[in-house]
């Protein structure tokens, strides 16, 4: 979704803004792990246990605000900063956890826009979107223990056809 404002006396620049709503997984498959753990907290003896670990991640919140600038017969260049929450979903069976955060971008690209009669246009625009690099540490260990981490590139090449009306 999007809404966005054009310029005439600027030389057409448009400013606008969009989001995306609802939310996607990071990745087409969740990552599975399997782990011999030789002791347990709190246990008098060593212990042997094979444990399962499980990660996965979604985004949500995507929001955009952006600027087009005008370059010829409908084509324009675009620019703008983006953010977005990023939800863990880990199953680690510790009772450990990396938690959620947020991430910020650049995006970049060019497009084309085109009017439909009086009140409506479409645009075919592809961009890329280059995201903070995505570092989480883990928390909830015990004194004394590793703390591990988990790190991403979330960047993001889209191509997006758009429809818009006018008013």
């Amino acid at each position: 979704l999007f809404a966005e404002y054009s310029f005439e006396g600027f030389g057409g620049v448009t400013l606008g803004v969009s989001t995306i709503p609802g939310s996607a997984n990071v990745s087409s498959s969740t990552i599975t792990r399997n782990d011999l753990e030789l002791s347990k907290t709190g246990t008098a003896t060593t212990t042997a246990a094979s444990v399962d670990r499980k990660a996965q991640a979604e985004v949500e919140n995507i929001l955009t605000y952006y600027a087009e600038l005008p370059i010829h017969a409908g084509v324009y260049v675009k620019a703008g900063l983006t953010s977005m929450d990023v939800n863990t979903q880990e199953v680690l069976t510790t009772g450990l956890a990396y938690g959620n955060t947020s991430v910020d971008g650049n995006m970049y690209g060019v497009g084309y826009k085109k009017e439909l009669g009086t009140n409506a246009f479409y645009k075919l625009e592809g961009t890329h979107t280059a995201f903070d690099k995505l570092t989480l540490n883990e928390s909830g260990q015990s004194t004394g223990s590793a703390q591990n981490s988990v790190s991403a590139d979330l960047d993001v090449t889209k191509l997006t056809i758009g429809l818009g009306f006018k008013f």
